[in-house]
């Protein structure tokens, strides 16, 4: 078995419940962990440590304060955007470097519980407890900023209407978790979404309308978590009790 060292532990939200959605480390310096409870975002530096030596101090360096309650956060590739999903369904979108706010829209009118940057960044996609699983151009999303100067614990920031460029609308239940094409070029658009129908859809960002799926699988247990290997071959898919099922795609 290959052996694992610990390079840096996080106490500050010890003894409090939080999503699996929750946490994002982007590239190898940053970690976004919400706090719904207080409903914020805090940053975190995670420079690494020295072989087996634990850092235990939090190093958080920013805290973004919001006006409701924050439920999913997410990085792009690059690490230069970051997405926060909101319980009303609204998605803002912000500068990592200067933490200013570069768009905001209202992509599900449930929670969003996932969201995930494509392999290229240039799209979005987020799931939803509406059922929904939606693919978003972040192109688009970035023109949706008209108060460049709004920084995220602005509240005059307004919502704008988007239209997602896909919409996929076959599971019956809440959606769990989504995820995307993690390698590169043609070919790679591939998403692969799971929901408590005991179903696990993959989907085609290019071919098909919102009703249609590549691949769907049923399981026996509500599913609850999902991923795609590096290739696209395969996806493995977490379900409530417990077991993980791997399936060809």
């Amino acid at each position: 078995l290959p052996h694992f060292h610990l390079v840096r532990r996080f106490k500050s939200s010890a003894g409090t419940f939080q999503s699996p959605r929750s946490v994002d480390l982007c590239g190898t310096r940053h970690v976004f962990q919400i706090c719904r409870e207080k409903n914020a975002l805090d940053v975190y530096d995670c420079p690494g440590g020295n072989r087996g030596v634990a850092s235990v101090k939090d190093q958080k360096i920013k805290r973004f304060l919001f006006n409701e309650k924050p439920t999913s956060v997410c990085s792009s590739t690059c690490g230069s955007l970051v997405a926060v999903g909101f319980e009303s369904g609204e998605v803002s979108m912000y500068e990592r470097s200067t933490g200013k706010m570069r768009g905001k829209f209202t992509a599900h009118f449930k929670r969003v519980v996932k969201m995930q940057f494509t392999s290229d960044g240039s799209s979005l996609i987020t799931c939803s407890e509406d059922t929904a699983v939606s693919a978003w151009s972040v192109c688009e999303a970035l023109k949706c900023d008209t108060l460049n100067n709004n920084n995220a614990s602005s509240s005059s920031f307004t919502s704008s209407s988007l239209e997602p460029m896909k919409s996929w609308t076959s599971h019956q239940l809440q959606v769990t978790d989504v995820c995307c094409s993690k390698s590169a070029g043609a070919g790679a658009d591939l998403v692969a979404s799971c929901s408590i129908d005991r179903t696990a859809r993959v989907f085609s960002m290019t071919h098909g309308t919102g009703s249609e799926c590549l691949a769907t699988f049923g399981l026996p247990k509500a599913l609850t978590a999902i991923c795609m290997d590096g290739e696209d071959r395969c996806i493995f898919v977490g379900s409530c009790d417990g077991e993980i099922y791997e399936m060809n795609i």
